[in-house]
């Protein structure tokens, strides 16, 4: 008792060295657990397709429960890990004696505190990972199989303990397969307990493979995420039979191996014993088999240093009962076995501290940390918006923390969170025709230089812009913008068309105020459409202002386009978008507002301009004009008549360059709304309600009419508005679905392979979907299709019908 105490006070005292580091992997537990509980369904992100990225389906399932009652995933994650770990402490302090079939002694203390002392088992867990919860399981179900063969228990609770450890990691199954053995063997007398323990996991795991397959859409009975780290390439800091030799050589002396066999050799007499050695070989075949980099500090070893200390303990007492064998001198029973332990336990003692001292040094230095991504995230979200972006779809790498901050669909170049990527990404030609020609992110972050094929980096020079480094980036990586992005679009709703220059340089093609009316405390936005004249310079500042009927003055500056793109690089064709947003004191006078906009150069001198727009921008600042105009503006959301027939809708839509606007009307009036301040929050989420109900029913227009993007695109603005679109999803999926299907039968398989990427984006449920779009990539992986000249298109003009 008193070794087990001093064992927990070990294991909290290591756990909180290591504590302040929170694995990024962590973080993509914690996205599908807050997606999860948000009612999304098991996918990384909103609006996401589903992926097995988690590392844990019943850890997710644990947080998932957090996250639905208000709860911190990752301080729940953390004071979980703590628990299972000190839980696991506890019967590892019982199970020695239990397994021996003897009285506890002394000796049994040195398992667990060689446990809570463990590497692999601290470091992890604490960084909010499943490790202690997988061990846990394992320990008990070994002692539930113990009472089994005493015939303590008729109940095979063992097997249904061990398929819940098969949910816990992806390498669980592996230790379903191989402790069937044991199980045999500790049953040899009781052959209908055998047979019910197999017919538990079998039933068990059949289950699990089953809803899988109809889940996720896979045929195959793979280990799931266990897949990708078998197919990595070797981690920097050592991995598989190598790198775990060379961790045990440099820590572990040869006697302990040796009383490690020993132990292993005594168990076996008793009939849970042959379970200890079917767990090691499980674990040892866990940490052999890995090559990728889920093996830092070697994170999978935890089950085997639990199984190997079992085995330790036993041989030390072993040795320790040789020292009591005839003709040898008599010593004093607790003397040798104190002094047994205070042998073994200070030179593991004195090798697994430094281990963890090491450790916390190395993950404090690491930039991977959840919490720095987090930060990235969120300040990437930040500055985008105050471009006045708002990003639908990131491409990265490391994804859980980053898809945490950022709250954007995430297309993952690692391949955990996209499954085409993870099967077929290893073609060039698949990886750049799903990547930018069909899932177009909006933003490419790459973590290093040569992370895509050289075509791929050639594109995203031309089609990106690359954005200066931002200060939350621990790990100094390239932003790319899709230069698409800072484009105006067809159909831009709230501009007045107008050409106003500034010198020989720009000229402002267009402008517009959202919303026309605003209660002081709220903000407006100024949507500048600009366009470049002739030669220019780049470092051009715009400032807008604000002049009120007192003389107030309110204004903004900074760089056009946050200077992510220089006036030099754009053509003379191009009309840029500038939104500018600014915030309206709550003391600000009530009445009417004039807007100046004014360019400044590199130096800070103005341009020469009438800095006037010739058709004046006003805005009224009222409370109860802004009422107004917002209640005007939600009774017009709310009207069925909104949009217009059936027929009259697809005449409209499917004209080039409108396609857009229905969609683009609904977000610039809800923005208006939201901006203006002047609606409660009930009457501001019935509006919502409205424009998401409107946006469902152009998603199904425009998939009838042929345009796979725009639908997909409505039914992701009305997500974001908090629409159940679960029936036009359905419809929409449905539609493009049988599109595809047509399309594929004329071998036109990459249009087929975009239009089941949008019916995917538009309903990430639809397992038929996911089943079509992966025989497709199958056979086009099989074949090296050049980079096509000219790339048909759904998002605009006549549809590609194959």
């Amino acid at each position: 008792m008193a070794l087990t105490g001093a064992a927990l006070l070990a294991y909290a005292a290591c756990f909180w060295m290591v504590s302040g580091y929170t694995a990024d992997q962590a973080g993509t537990n914690f996205c599908y657990a807050r997606n999860l509980a948000q009612g999304r369904g098991l996918v990384p992100t909103a609006g996401g397709e589903r992926a097995e990225g988690y590392t844990s389906l019943l850890w997710v399932l644990l947080l998932s429960i957090a996250a639905g009652h208000g709860l911190s995933p990752i301080g729940v994650a953390k004071a979980a890990a703590f628990l299972f770990g000190a839980a696991s402490i506890c019967l590892m302090a019982w199970l020695p004696a239990r397994l021996g079939e003897r009285e506890p002694s002394w000796l049994d203390g040195l398992p667990p505190l060689l446990l809570a002392v463990s590497s692999p088992f601290v470091i992890w867990p604490a960084a909010g990972l499943e490790g202690s919860l997988f061990v846990l399981l394992l320990l008990a179900a070994l002692a539930l199989f113990t009472s089994e063969t005493r015939g303590e228990s008729t109940l095979p609770l063992s097997a249904g303990v061990l398929s819940l450890a098969a949910l816990a990691r992806p390498e669980g199954p592996l230790y379903v397969a191989l402790v069937w053995p044991a199980v045999a063997i500790g049953n040899r007398q009781r052959i209908r307990a055998t047979v019910e323990w197999t017919a538990v996991a079998a039933a068990a795991m059949g289950l699990y493979l089953f809803w899988r397959q109809s889940y996720f859409g896979d045929s195959s009975v793979a280990l799931g995420p266990w897949a990708n780290a078998l197919a990595a390439a070797p981690s920097h800091d050592g991995s598989g039979l190598q790198g775990f030799l060379e961790y045990a050589s440099d820590r572990w002396p040869l006697w302990l191996a040796a009383l490690t066999i020993v132990g292993l050799t005594s168990l076996a007499k008793h009939p849970s014993g042959p379970w200890v050695a079917c767990g090691a070989i499980a674990a040892g075949l866990a940490v052999f088999t890995q090559r990728g980099d889920w093996t830092a500090h070697h994170r999978v070893s935890g089950p085997l240093a639990a199984f190997a200390l079992l085995a330790l303990g036993e041989g030390t007492r072993r040795a320790v009962a040789f020292l009591y064998s005839p003709g040898l001198p008599s010593l004093s029973r607790d003397g040798s076995t104190l002094a047994a332990v205070a042998l073994v336990g200070a030179v593991s003692l004195r090798i697994a501290v430094p281990g963890l001292a090491d450790a916390r040094a190395s993950l404090g230095a690491r930039p991977d940390d959840f919490r720095h991504r987090a930060r990235l995230g969120e300040s990437l979200a930040a500055t985008l918006r105050e471009a006045g972006m708002s990003v639908q779809s990131v491409c990265a790498r490391g994804s859980g923390g980053l898809a945490w901050g950022l709250g954007a669909d995430l297309v993952d170049l690692a391949g955990e969170f996209d499954r085409t990527i993870e099967r077929f990404g290893q073609s060039r030609t698949v990886l750049e025709e799903y990547v930018l020609d069909q899932r177009r992110p909006q933003l490419v972050r790459l973590d290093e230089p040569g992370m895509l094929p050289a075509p791929m980096e050639r594109r995203l020079a031309t089609e990106y812009v690359l954005l200066p480094g931002l200060a939350a980036d621990a790990e100094r990586g390239t932003h790319w913008l899709r230069r698409d992005a800072l484009r105006a679009q067809p159909g831009e709703p709230g501009v007045t068309p107008m050409d106003v220059g500034f010198g020989s340089e720009l000229a402002l093609a267009a402008a517009g105020v959202n919303p026309p009316a605003v209660s002081p405390g709220g903000a407006v936005e100024v949507l500048q459409l600009w366009r470049r004249l002739g030669p220019a310079r780049s470092g051009q500042q715009v400032r807008v202002t604000l002049r009120g009927p007192n003389g107030e003055r309110f204004w903004r500056q900074r760089a056009l386009l946050s200077g992510w793109l220089p006036v030099t690089r754009w053509e003379p064709s191009e009309h840029m978008r500038e939104r500018m947003r600014i915030e309206v004191p709550a003391s600000a006078s009530e009445g009417r507002y004039e807007i100046e906009i004014s360019v400044l150069d590199a130096a800070g001198g103005e341009l020469p301009s009438s800095s006037r727009p010739p058709a004046p921008l006003h805005v009224a600042v009222g409370r109860a004009q802004a009422r107004s105009r917002a209640r005007a503006t939600a009774e017009i959301l709310s009207r069925e008549s909104n949009l217009p027939a059936d027929s009259k809708a697809r005449a409209a839509i499917s004209e080039a360059g409108s396609r857009a606007a229905p969609h683009l009307r609904l977000a610039h009036a809800v923005r208006g709304l939201e901006l203006a301040a002047a609606l409660s929050d009930m009457e501001l989420e019935r509006a919502r309600h409205w424009a998401a109900r409107d946006s469902c029913r152009i998603a199904e227009l425009l998939a009838s009419a042929g345009d796979a993007d725009g639908a997909a695109g409505s039914l992701r603005q009305a997500r974001l508005w908090g629409c159940d679109t679960t029936e036009s999803s359905q419809r929409v999926s449905s539609i493009l679905t049988r599109w595809a299907g047509s399309v594929a039968a004329r071998n036109s398989l990459r249009t087929a392979a975009r239009i089941l990427t949008a019916a995917l984006s538009a309903n990430p449920h639809d397992v038929a979907a996911i089943r079509a779009r992966d025989a497709i990539w199958s056979r086009l992986s099989l074949v090296d299709i050049p980079a096509p000249v000219a790339r048909a298109t759904t998002a605009g003009g006549t549809p590609d019908r194959g």
